[in-house]
């Protein structure tokens, strides 16, 4: 059985605004956990590639959203997975779901990466906001990394010494969240 081909949608804010790099949602591809589970059986999905929405709001995001993943359906995708950031922040979300339903009837959309799908996704959003909101505020500047390394420390080596920043915290929704065992 060959692997699906697949390709992520990500928040172009998430990605220029806080520097995410998509290590948690390779990290999850990697694994085929998440919204990657369905893998297990195949052994994996090959990813074609991550494209990135057009931030917001534009007039011509809904157009350059589908330019984009033109480019990735014109290689042979089975499936476009909606980023866990965009199900979680992006108030365009069901709009560009249904858009690329109607345009790429033939390719699966598939909401997450690494969004926990336990999750209903207000929740979800308040968590984002609550982790999110603090980072983009005054201090000092932080990545998604500071981020997945406050929620996943298992997964991460520290910090070097001189990039020793004060922790992120999470507000008490995504606290919660997490305390109760977050991502299994």
């Amino acid at each position: 059985m060959s692997k699906p081909r697949i390709a992520i949608l990500t928040c172009h804010n998430t990605k220029q605004d806080l520097y995410c790099s998509s290590y948690m949602c390779l990290h999850d591809l990697r694994e085929t956990k998440a919204g990657f589970a369905g893998y297990r059986e195949t052994g994996g999905a090959d990813l074609v590639g991550i494209v990135t929405c057009d931030g917001c709001p534009t007039l011509a995001a809904p157009q350059r959203v589908l330019k984009r993943v033109a480019g990735v359906v014109d290689l042979g995708v089975d499936a476009i997975h909606i980023s866990s950031c965009m199900l979680c922040a992006c108030p365009y979300r069901n709009k560009y779901m249904a858009l690329l339903h109607e345009a790429f009837p033939q390719v699966k959309i598939v909401p997450g990466t690494h969004y926990d799908e336990t999750v209903e996704p207000e929740v979800g959003a308040k968590m984002f906001q609550q982790i999110i909101g603090p980072m983009l505020s005054a201090g000092p500047e932080r990545t998604m990394a500071d981020v997945a390394r406050m929620l996943y420390p298992d997964l991460f080596a520290p910090r070097p010494a001189a990039c020793v920043l004060p922790p992120v915290t999470a507000g008490p929704v995504a606290s919660a969240h997490f305390q109760e065992g977050g991502r299994q």
